[in-house]
Formats: C-alpha cells, sequence, structure tokens
C-alpha cells in the first residue's frame, strides 16, 4: 500500500476566497478614505464660514461696515456675505449674517443688539418730559385744593 505525500500549498478556491476578502476588505477602506476626506473639506468650509460671519459681526460691532457684506475679501476666496438688519422692539436689533460658498456650503448667524444710547436718550427724554408735566400737575392741584378749601 502506497502512502499518499502531504500536499503543501492552497487549492485554487482558498486562493479566490481570500482574494474576494481581500477585495471587498480595501474596497470598504477606500469608501471610508473618501468619506473621511469629503467631511475635512466640509468642516474647513464651515470653519472658514463661521470665521467669516464672526469677522463680518465684529466689523458690525466696531461700525466698520463699508462693504456693506457684498463680498469675502481675499482672504476667504468664493466666500460672498450677506447682512439683513430687524428691529425687534424699541432699542432691540436683530441682525443676521449669511455666509454662501460657491461649492453650496452655507454658514448663518444670528445676534441681537441693544442700543443703549438710543435707550438713554429715549429715557432722558421722558425723565425731562415727566419732570415738567409733573410740576405742572402739582401746581394745578396744589391751585385746586386752595381754591376747594375757601
Amino acid at each position: 500500500m502506497r502512502l499518499r505525500a502531504a500536499r503543501r500549498g492552497f487549492t485554487l478556491l482558498e486562493i479566490l476566497v481570500a482574494v474576494v476578502i481581500f477585495a471587498g476588505a480595501v474596497a470598504v477602506l477606500s469608501r471610508l478614505v473618501t468619506l473621511g476626506l469629503d467631511n475635512a473639506d466640509y468642516a474647513k468650509l464651515q470653519g472658514e464660514g463661521l470665521l467669516l460671519v464672526e469677522n463680518r459681526f465684529a466689523e458690525i460691532d466696531a461700525a466698520m461696515d463699508e462693504n456693506n457684506g457684498n463680498s469675502g475679501g481675499d482672504n476667504f476666496p468664493g466666500w460672498t456675505t450677506e447682512v439683513s438688519e430687524e428691529t425687534v422692539s424699541d432699542f432691540l436689533y436683530r441682525i443676521s449674517v449669511t455666509a454662501k460658498h460657491t461649492s453650496g456650503a452655507t454658514v448663518a448667524m444670528t445676534r441681537f443688539y441693544f442700543d443703549q444710547s438710543e435707550a438713554e436718550q429715549a429715557a432722558s427724554q421722558q425723565n425731562s418730559t415727566s419732570s415738567s408735566s409733573s410740576s405742572s400737575g402739582a401746581s394745578s392741584t396744589s391751585g385746586a385744593s386752595s381754591g376747594g378749601g375757601s
């Protein structure tokens, strides 16, 4: 009786299974790398947009609103900004800044501003008006009480 010699090496089926597993792993990893790069680009655009919006609010705070928000400037190529202002109440304003990139990324932020100087002017006008009306009201009241007592 002859003994069969032990076979060494891989069969064709084992090699095909290994190649299919390797190809699947490469496909999944390449997709993950692509998604990571896309998310990194999106995060970079969001960061640039946020920085641009914050710069526009700093210009508004410093009363340097010269370019009316139509361009992003040389530091932010591809970006444009839009500034809208809305009066909420007597001395309260809502200012919204929207930054748009040519790729379609958009960053928007809204802040509320209280106009302290206008509020103080209105308060001083109201105090001067109320003090003059209360002094004229006091004299008429004292005249009525003296006239009614005699």
